[in-house]
């Protein structure tokens, strides 16, 4: 049960509550990279789609009011997908092209339902975890070099 110390008398739901979900989905990934670790050419897709049952469970603690306005099941969706695509550019220098999305849609999202963005998986040099929304697209533009060594190199010295 999430707390709810100072809500006794509301008439409105906090932004937290209780909530059980139950999605049934489907994914597909892609993928045709030249080297899975240290990609230097080739495509990775990524997509998810869940569809499911929503329910709100009702907190005795908070006023039988805030939930006359609030339907207790509902249907949610839940949808990400990644494609990142990789392309040698002169030397080992790499163009690396990414995009990142999510939707999440049912009626009245909770905070403790939401993406949570920030951080080093998704925004650099944002707090982790410090924003958090119910649609984002992300897109990613990096020149990288490589460090690795080829697998002839490899071989010699074992």
């Amino acid at each position: 049960m999430i707390s709810t110390a100072g809500f006794e008398n509301a008439a409105v739901l906090p932004p937290y509550a209780d909530v059980t979900s139950r999605l049934y989905g489907l994914g597909i990934r892609y993928n045709n990279l030249d080297y899975p670790f240290n990609p230097s050419r080739g495509w990775d897709i990524h997509a998810r789609l869940g569809i499911g049952s929503r329910k709100i469970r009702k907190n005795s603690s908070i006023a039988e009011q805030a939930y006359e306005d609030v339907d207790l099941n509902t249907t949610k969706i839940k949808s990400t997908a990644r494609l990142s695509f990789f392309q040698p550019l002169a030397g080992r220098f790499v163009l690396h092209l990414s995009v990142r999305s999510g939707i999440l849609r049912t009626d009245h999202l909770f905070e403790n339902e939401l993406f949570r963005l920030g951080g080093i998986n998704s925004l650099r040099g944002v707090d982790e975890n410090s924003i958090l929304t119910s649609t984002f697209t992300i897109g990613t533009l990096e020149f990288r070099y490589l460090l690795r060594c080829d697998k002839s190199s490899l071989v010699k010295s074992i």
